[in-house]
């Protein structure tokens, strides 16, 4: 088996604790500037997924993984998000994290706790030569780029490439 056969196969057998992980992140109200108790539960899944994990000052999860003998790719993403509004505008109850004929409901969902899902346990399926940085950040919905500029100058890090979980409508910049 080759080394994306491999990786496919891992995540396959991930995929229940990732729907799982999905749900609580959905389940966990994380407005701006109270995003503790999620940074609680994400540093904890990391951990227990391999990854190496810090929490800065801010309260901003910084997750590491792989080798140092290649280059470093970052994945950023927010752990805050807005108000849910009036409930009655909600199909589904906002922090329900409800699934109806496969489709999951929830405040967040797309912008950005599926994103963070998707990157936590599919940057943990690689045996990596080089480093992947995961920059899971506070304040991101009222202070858009402040964290992440932080962690990247405090840490010196120097990543080759940044991907950002960010729901864009398939638009690139």
């Amino acid at each position: 088996m080759d080394g994306i056969d491999a990786y496919f196969k891992k995540i396959d057998r991930d995929l229940p604790s990732m729907h799982d992980f999905l749900r609580r992140l959905i389940q966990t109200p994380s407005l701006s500037g109270q995003e503790e108790e999620l940074a609680g539960i994400v540093s904890d899944e990391l951990r227990d997924i391999g990854y190496g994990v810090a929490v800065d000052e801010m309260g901003n999860v910084i997750a590491r993984r792989g080798g140092k003998n290649g280059r470093t790719i970052l994945f950023d993403g927010h752990l805050d998000h807005i108000q849910p509004g009036a409930p009655e505008s909600w199909s589904h109850p906002p922090y329900a994290a409800e699934v109806v004929d496969g489709v999951l409901y929830g405040r967040a969902t797309v912008d950005m706790k599926g994103a963070l899902a998707a990157m936590i346990y599919g940057c943990a399926a690689p045996e990596l030569t080089g480093e992947v940085v995961l920059t899971l950040v506070v304040h991101e919905e009222t202070n858009e780029g402040v964290a992440t500029r932080k962690i990247i100058e405090d840490r010196g890090l120097e990543p080759a490439a940044c991907i950002l979980g960010e729901p864009t409508d398939l638009k690139l910049s």
